[in-house]
Order: C-alpha cells, then structure tokens, then sequence
C-alpha cells in the first residue's frame, strides 16, 4: 500500500515538473513564434525545390546542408533584399513628405496648409450648402497645427520600430528554415512518435497540412493580383497620377493580411481630392471597398477550396480567425489548425468504426 502512494506521488511529481518544463518552455520560445511559425510555412513550400536541388547535388559532399544553404539564400535574396529596398525607401520617402507636410515653406510647395486651401475650394461650397459657414480646413489646420504634427510622427515611430522587428523576425525565420529543410527527414519520426496516431494517419495528415498552406500560399498571391488589376482599371480611367506605381504598391499590400489594398487606393482616392477631383475620389473610394476589398471574402476561400477540399465557410472562419488571433501569419496558421482537427477526427472515427466492428464480430 504504501508503495503505492509512494509511486501514485512520483507521477504527479513528474506530471507537475513536465509541464513546468512545457510552459518555460513556451515562455522561452513566445517572442519567435511568429518566426518559427513563418520558417514552418517556408519550409513547406520550399521543400519541392529543396528536394530538386538535392537530387541535382546528389554526388557532393554534405548535399543535404548544400542544397538547403542554396534554397534558403536564393529564397531570402528575392524575398528579403526588394521587401527591405522597398520598406526602406518607403519609410524615408513617408518621412520625407511627412516633413515637407508641416514644414513652413513658400507657396507652391506641398504642406498642410497649402493641400487645405486646395481642398477648401472643394469643400467651403459644400459646408455652405449644408448650413455652416464660418469653417475652413486651413483655420483649423492652423489652430491645431501642433497637435496634427504629433500624430502624423507618432504612427511614423511606431512604424519604424515595427520595421525593425519584421527584420529580426525574418532573418530568424530564414535560419530556422535553413535548419528545417536541411534536417526534416530526421524530424519526421520524433513527429510521427510524438502524436498519439498510427503513423500513416500523422504521415496523411502532415502531407494534408502541406497542401493547405501551398493553396493558402497561391489563394493570397491570386488574389492580390485580381485586386491589383482592378485598380489599376480605376487608375487609369480615374486618370490617378502614376498609375503604373500606384498598381504596384497595391498588389504588394493586398498580400498583407489586416491591411490590404485600402492601404494604396486610399490614399490615391485622397490624392484626387486634394487635387480637385472629388467625384472621381468618390468613385475611387466606392470602387475599391465596394468590389476590391470584398474579393477577399469569397475569392480567397474558393482558390483554397479547389487545392484542399475543405469547405468554404469553414475556411472562411479559419481564416478570420487565424488573422485576428495571430497577425499576417495566422492566414496560413487557421487553416493548417482546422486541416489538423479534421484530420485527427477522421482518424478517431475511423478508429471507432474498426472497434464496432471488431465487437459486432465478437
């Protein structure tokens, strides 16, 4: 009896120090989740071209480390090296016009006052006609000038700031995924011993993730593009300055989730505004959250749909959910989660409906 309580005391002991171990461990690692989550999905969709790259080294020492040395570098070459030129660029051209924006500079030049007394001849007829006659926006933008320019520096630090973590979360994701392309033949049994599943359902559900986050992969550039060229129409035809850059940084930007394209057309659509052109800026605003942003809401689930089988809303959700819980990379980590509960159910039923028969048998 006592031998008993003693080794029943043991077990939570080693229960309570495992999960202490697990939750430092968690602890340890919540800072780079969303690298290792980003390395995960590069892994995935880098592994084809990985196993390609492999197969041409088969000969050369040390292929494997080669092979995902050559992958990884290629790939952080074309996706890090413009990504940065771009964000670079863009952050000092923002703070550049920020600058010019509240600078006091001679007319002609773009500031705030000037961009107001052009929207005045626009908007004091239409105040006038709705009764109120004694507001401009260059008085106001000139009795709250301080305060204006403390909110157009503030998301500009802010900015910066997240600019930073992005590189430090990028240049870990691309290590981590050097490690993980290099080293996943040597992962997947530790995987496949860890989860309670026979190993063929683990091996099923592991490939069914991989197709997940290819077709949630495609489904974003795809879409994107469909969002680009329809602006790119209302650019043109709306005779929006630039339209071929406008173009450009509106497909860069629907690719992000929780910002979008309205992050481009925005912006262009207050361009025309502040240039004299209000109903085309109307037009602008209407065209793009009326049938650009909403592309997103059917667009995407379907292109999923077709390379994954699973349904629409349920993808719909998932993606809802994965963006608002975890950020940009909760777009490809919702559906990878619902792909794994389906799978593990269908494993359960499966398992179910073997132990029913065995008893009808019995």
């Amino acid at each position: 009896m006592g031998q008993q309580i003693e080794h029943g005391n043991g077990k939570v002991v080693f229960w309570l120090i495992t999960v202490s171990l697990l939750v430092a461990a968690v602890m340890l690692l919540w800072t780079f989740i969303p690298a290792l989550l980003w390395a995960g999905v590069l892994s995935v969709l880098l592994h084809p071209w990985y196993k390609r790259t492999q197969q041409r080294l088969e000969k050369r020492k040390h292929r494997d480390t080669l092979a995902s040395l050559y992958v990884t570098l290629f790939t952080a070459f074309i996706i890090i090296v413009p990504l940065l030129g771009f964000l670079v660029v863009g952050s000092i051209q923002v703070y550049n016009f920020a600058s010019s924006l509240v600078a006091d500079t001679p007319d002609g030049k773009i500031t705030l006052h000037n961009l107001a007394t052009e929207a005045d001849v626009t908007v004091v007829p239409f105040l006038q006609g709705l009764g109120i006659n004694d507001f401009t926006l260059s008085d106001y933008i000139e009795k709250n000038k301080s305060q204006i320019v403390s909110d157009i520096y503030v998301p500009i630090r802010d900015g910066a700031k997240r600019l930073v973590m992005m590189i430090v979360t990028l240049v870990i994701a691309f290590l981590t995924t050097f490690f993980m392309l290099r080293d996943s033949h040597r992962l997947l049994d530790p995987v496949t011993e860890l989860m309670p599943l026979p190993r063929d359902s683990t091996i099923a559900i592991i490939n069914k993730m991989g197709a997940t986050i290819r077709a949630v992969f495609y489904s974003v550039v795809a879409v994107a593009i469909v969002q680009g060229v329809l602006c790119l129409i209302a650019y043109a035809i709306l005779r929006v300055p630039n339209p071929l850059a406008w173009w450009a940084i509106t497909t860069l930007f629907a690719m992000i989730p929780l910002v979008g394209a309205p992050v481009a057309y925005v912006p262009a659509a207050l361009l025309l505004f502040v240039t004299g052109h209000p109903i085309e800026a109307v037009i602008l605003l209407v065209w793009g959250f009326g049938i650009v942003s909403n592309l997103d809401n059917f667009l995407r689930p379907m292109f999923i749909k077709f390379g994954t089988n699973l349904h629409m809303m349920a993808i719909f959700f998932a993606l809802l959910g994965g963006v608002f819980t975890l950020g940009p990379i909760g777009l490809m980590v919702g559906p990878m989660l619902l792909t794994l509960i389906l799978g593990m159910l269908d494993v359960l039923r499966e398992r179910r409906r073997i132990a029913e028969s065995e008893t009808a048998a019995g």
